[in-house]
């Protein structure tokens, strides 16, 4: 864009809403890249940027520049920084929780969640029971929906093959009556599908690509006939993002639903499984109370 935007004679205008945290796939590398390309080949740019984001590592560490930039105009601006997530419009706090979610700040997580008592985030361990829950929700034009991981390869064990391809338009657009929609509860969404959009009720299905240990993530890929752990700090980061992007996805409120596991296939680990549903426990996260 700015290779294209710089060939234009006179002026040129690029506005940019880059947030943080939302990198899934190779190529994708957020604010910084901006910053990457600017630095290298397109001095002759007058930037403005928010103060916050410009060279100060905030929320998941994204910037503009990693240290100062020489000869390059930059204007900083705080009203250029959209701090207030409005996709949740019943509780701005909810990205800040799955932040800390994420980062494994158990202590902050549960002090978000006091400010949701109007966006239900509940916990369960069976996958029909998530269904009901959110069969429940589904009133007028409120849409419902299963999202998950593109790395849940072991959700195909209960019926949900993240392979599928999705059928976007009718998933998202169709009503309760159409077997392709979402609300069918058959076919779950991937980060990649989802990502931009939102539903107003989701059911995230959380498998092995993210298991939590001691302070930190296990990151996992399923290769062949195993899990294997990912080390690459880039494709660890990916992955954690794509857990961002589906615990910020519903507008009113999200279940979880953990797999119990099998202990006759060790593809599906009880105790990895039950390692995923304490964290979230941890994290204030109340197990699903209805029947």
């Amino acid at each position: 864009m700015l290779d294209i935007m710089n060939r234009h004679d006179g002026w040129s205008l690029i506005i940019a809403l880059v947030g943080n945290g939302q990198e899934i796939n190779t190529g994708e590398a957020g604010l910084s890249e901006w910053g990457r390309a600017l630095t290298n080949r397109f001095r002759n740019w007058k930037v403005c940027i928010s103060g916050a984001l410009a060279t100060n590592n905030i929320g998941d560490g994204d910037c503009l520049f990693e240290t100062a930039p020489e000869g390059l105009q930059v204007t900083e601006a705080p009203f250029l920084h959209l701090g207030v997530s409005i996709r949740s419009y019943k509780a701005q706090v909810v990205s800040d929780f799955v932040a800390y979610l994420l980062s494994c700040n158990m202590d902050a997580a549960n002090r978000c969640l006091v400010d949701c008592s109007e966006y239900p985030i509940v916990l369960t361990r069976d996958l029909e029971m998530a269904k009901r829950w959110l069969r429940r929700r589904q009133r007028g034009t409120r849409r419902i929906g299963l999202i998950a991981s593109s790395g849940g390869r072991r959700l195909r064990a209960y019926g949900l093959d993240v392979r599928t391809e999705l059928d976007v338009e009718n998933w998202f657009l169709n009503g309760s009556d159409d077997v392709r929609s979402s609300h069918y509860l058959e076919t779950p969404a991937t980060e990649f599908g989802i990502q931009g959009l939102e539903l107003d009720w989701t059911a995230v299905c959380w498998d092995l690509d993210l298991v939590p240990e001691l302070t930190d993530w296990r990151v996992q890929a399923f290769k062949g006939t195993k899990w294997q752990k990912v080390l690459d700090s880039t494709g660890r980061q990916y992955v954690i993002n794509k857990y961002r992007v589906l615990l910020t996805r519903a507008r009113e409120g999200m279940i979880i639903w953990v797999p119990m596991g099998d202990r006759a296939d060790s593809t599906r680990p009880v105790h990895k499984y039950d390692a995923i549903a304490a964290h979230l426990l941890k994290c204030g996260i109340p197990p699903c109370d209805e029947m």
